[in-house]
């Protein structure tokens, strides 16, 4: 699945194959595709209609965080029990605002689940209550 990280257009395999698709397909719109976690979905979409260029995102498991990388450097409030940290895209040069939340380890496969869906749910109420982005491709 990807989500033009623009226009929150949503995308599956019935336009073009989605290796194949780096800019949005939609008239006037010129934003860029992301693969996202479909559980992912409502909080991209918020963030897109909010003016929020999402680069990438992840829900996480075991060995990778639940994290989103934001396009700018995003200093607002973050979701709960987040980090933030900043990195240079090696293509654009541009920064990157990466939000991350990691797990511990020894959790069992379930617990680990379960906190994975909770942090997503508190991901959903951060973006509901983010403000619109006025620094939109600036």
């Amino acid at each position: 699945m990807k989500i033009c990280n623009k226009c929150a257009a949503v995308f599956r395999n019935e336009i073009c194959t989605l290796s194949e698709m780096t800019i949005c397909p939609l008239e006037y719109c010129y934003g860029e595709p992301i693969i996202i976690d479909e559980i992912m979905y409502e909080i991209c979409t918020i963030l897109a209609n909010k003016q929020y260029r999402i680069m990438y995102c992840k829900s996480g498991d075991r060995n990778i965080p639940t994290f989103i990388h934001i396009g700018g450097r995003y200093t607002g409030e973050i979701p709960k029990g987040f980090r933030i940290k900043y990195f240079k895209d090696g293509e654009s040069g541009d920064i990157i605002s990466d939000l991350y939340k990691t797990y511990n380890i020894g959790l069992s496969s379930t617990e680990l689940k379960k906190k994975i869906l909770r942090t997503i749910l508190d991901m959903f109420k951060w973006a509901e209550n983010l403000d619109y982005n006025d620094n939109w491709w600036m």
